[in-house]
């Protein structure tokens, strides 16, 4: 799949992509913004929709609610024997919870936007006239103290080691990161392998074991992932009907910008963010 690195951009997809970065509290680009990098003009276009439901906090507030309500696999820590085998690598286990704290935040936060995006698309087409939304504008009120003061210092990032890209990789580490993706992303959109396996391959001991937890995970996990993340969906699409109507307009894409769009959207809803939103923060359980 062709996407747009960071150290690729131009000038004016990296300043959306830093943009991108400080207004969601990341410390990583997702993938799906490197994907939609590939046409500069629907990168600017969905960001410009999404961007006002960040600032009025919209977006971060439902997804850290999602994120509360999301049920995960049930799974065992890291036990003392692997701890043990782990030591040299935890010593940097900060950092390693900095890596997939970040994308927990960004794909909860993703999902929900990419649902208003696909709202919006469903909402200007000539099928289907009746508007998608519930509301004109978000209904979706701000967190409270307590949660607010939790949500401040998960924004909070230290430094984070750099996407290395896939042909920098050994044998060991490629193979690694394509049975994660076997994982985590269904056979039908093959092509698609998520970024969070190859950011921790610096760390080859802990990625091993969590390739292995997790193929555990899709094997006896009750609920599956699929049925949580299917319930994730279900969340998910509830929250972004109450973002209200986007400020961008449709008017503005042309209509094969529109339907590779709406491609991107499938792929990253149903092919990467579902399963993701289950799988990322159960990973970070594991070395909690």
């Amino acid at each position: 799949m062709e996407t747009i690195t960071e150290t690729q951009a131009d000038a004016q997809t990296r300043a959306v992509f830093n943009d991108i970065r400080t207004t969601m509290g990341v410390a990583v680009v997702n993938l799906v913004w490197r994907r939609l990098a590939v046409v500069p003009s629907v990168l600017q276009w969905s960001w410009q929709t999404l961007k006002p439901h960040y600032q009025s906090g919209a977006i971060p507030a439902a997804a850290w609610v999602l994120r509360e309500q999301l049920e995960l696999p049930k799974v065992n820590q890291i036990n003392a024997n692997e701890l043990g085998r782990l030591k040299h690598e935890l010593k940097d286990a900060i950092v390693i919870d900095d890596v997939l704290r970040s994308y927990e935040r960004g794909n909860a936060q993703n999902l929900i936007a990419l649902h208003h995006l696909q709202m919006c698309l469903s909402s200007d087409s000539s099928s289907n006239k009746k508007s998608a939304w519930s509301v004109k504008q978000s209904s979706i009120g701000l967190l409270d103290s307590s949660q607010s003061v939790k949500q401040t210092a998960d924004v909070q990032f230290g430094d984070i080691p750099g996407l290395p890209p896939s042909a920098t990789l050994s044998d060991d580490l490629q193979l690694l990161v394509a049975r994660s993706t076997k994982v985590w992303v269904p056979s039908r959109f093959n092509g698609v392998s998520p970024s969070v396996f190859r950011h921790l391959t610096p760390w080859p001991e802990l990625l091993s074991l969590l390739v292995t937890r997790l193929e555990e995970i899709e094997r006896v996990s009750v609920p599956t992932i699929d049925s949580l993340a299917a319930q994730g969906l279900k969340m998910a699409d509830r929250h972004a009907a109450k973002l209200g109507e986007g400020s961008g307009g449709l008017k503005d894409l042309t209509n094969t910008d529109r339907r590779w769009l709406q491609e991107v959207l499938d792929v990253f809803i149903n092919g990467v963010l579902a399963r993701g939103v289950i799988i990322v923060p159960t990973l970070r359980q594991q070395i909690a």
